[in-house]
């Protein structure tokens, strides 16, 4: 399945000979430990509409490295107590420049066709204001607090970082993000576990939030 789980010597989803397993399934470099923008959110789920929310919530992050990332020691939490423990199953590996989804419900055939590779029932997107935050030990890795401005929030589509902005200090920007406009699985709009396209929506929203921000200096 691509995850390097605690009982497997290797495990290879891809063909990436620098993550932790090489193509021929031999075991490829140890994987190291985040840090600060090493690893950035790039998709929010918050309001599914073909399957039930939460059931069809789920978040997308990706490594921006050439060097496998052990998440066994990260959360992902809100501010307040919603908390998950990414190494509760085991060992979790992401993969270098690879991307890795969590959310409510494993089954895709449940969870609306999102590949999810740990579930959780920790932790509840509301579908207008919250944040997420990536922490591994006393790091913190990335967060995005979202808006309405950051899509604007459309059921049944996900939040998507646009893909020429994946950086952890550009995407607390509402003007780096986007609806998903490509239909995945059950008929939702995302692009769970594979990069994200570029935001058709950046110019002209970017464009708003300056003349907003120009008239009210």
């Amino acid at each position: 399945d691509g995850v390097w789980d605690s009982d497997e010597s290797c495990d290879d989803g891809n063909v990436n000979e620098d993550d932790t397993c090489t193509s021929t399934c031999a075991p490829g470099p140890e994987p190291t430990q985040p840090s600060y923008g090493k690893i950035v959110i790039t998709e929010l789920m918050v309001n599914p509409d073909r399957v039930s929310d939460p059931t069809g919530e789920w978040i997308e992050v990706q490594n921006r490295t050439k060097v496998a990332m052990d998440l066994s020691n990260c959360q992902l939490r809100d501010k307040g107590t919603d908390i998950v423990d990414l190494g509760a199953e085991g060992t979790l590996i992401l993969p270098a420049e690879g991307t890795l989804v969590f959310g409510f419900e494993k089954k895709p055939d449940l969870n609306g066709g999102a590949p999810v590779a740990l579930a959780y029932t920790t932790l509840l997107l509301d579908n207008s204001f919250d944040e997420v935050t990536l922490r591994c030990g006393d790091n913190l890795i990335d967060e995005v607090a979202y808006t309405p401005l950051f899509g604007p929030l459309e059921q049944g589509h996900s939040l998507s970082l646009d893909g020429g902005t994946v950086d952890a200090d550009a995407n607390d920007s509402a003007a780096a993000w986007c609806n998903a406009q490509v239909a995945f699985g059950a008929g939702d709009f995302g692009t769970p576990g594979v990069p994200n396209p570029p935001c058709p929506e950046r110019d002209r929203k970017s464009t708003r939030l300056n003349s907003s921000h120009s008239s009210v200096s």
